[in-house]
C-alpha cells in the first residue's frame, strides 16, 4: 500500500502531470492537443502520460490511429480510498512500517526523553 502511494505521489509531484491530469479530468484528450494545451514537447506529454498512466491515474482509448487519453476515474477513487485509510490506520497496521512501529514501541511512553535533547518546557514557562 505505502509503496502504491509513493508511486501516485511521484507521479503527481511534477507540475505538468498535474496539469495534464487536470485537462484529462475536464476532457479526454490526444497527445498532439496536449501538446498545443501545454506548449511542450510530444515525447515529453508521452512521457508525462506513461508515467500517469502506470500509476493508475490515466487511461486510453484507441479510434483508428489516434489515441485518445482521461482520467481513470477507478485508479483515482482508489488512490483517494486507500490515502484515507492509510491515514486513519494505526502505524501498526501498515505493514511496511513494521520496523517503524517496532522502534515506536520499544521507546513506549518515554520516547521524547529518550529522543529528544531539547529540555522540557515547562507550562507557564515563557521564552525571555
Amino acid at each position: 500500500m505505502l509503496s502504491q502511494m509513493v508511486r501516485i505521489h511521484k507521479a503527481l509531484s511534477e507540475p505538468n502531470r498535474l496539469k495534464l491530469l487536470k485537462l484529462l479530468l475536464e476532457h479526454e484528450l490526444c497527445v498532439c492537443e496536449m501538446v498545443e494545451v501545454l506548449n511542450i514537447s510530444q515525447p515529453l506529454v508521452s512521457q508525462h502520460l506513461k508515467i500517469l498512466k502506470t500509476a493508475g491515474l490515466v487511461t486510453e482509448r484507441r479510434d483508428g490511429k489516434w489515441v485518445y487519453y482521461r482520467t481513470d476515474e477507478t485508479g483515482l477513487n482508489k488512490f483517494m480510498d486507500t490515502w484515507r485509510l492509510l491515514l486513519r490506520q494505526d502505524l501498526g497496521e501498515v505493514s511496511e512500517m513494521n520496523q517503524e512501529f517496532e522502534r515506536w514501541q520499544a521507546l513506549g511512553s518515554n520516547m521524547r526523553v529518550q529522543t529528544c535533547k531539547a529540555p522540557a518546557i515547562k507550562p507557564n514557562q515563557t521564552e525571555g
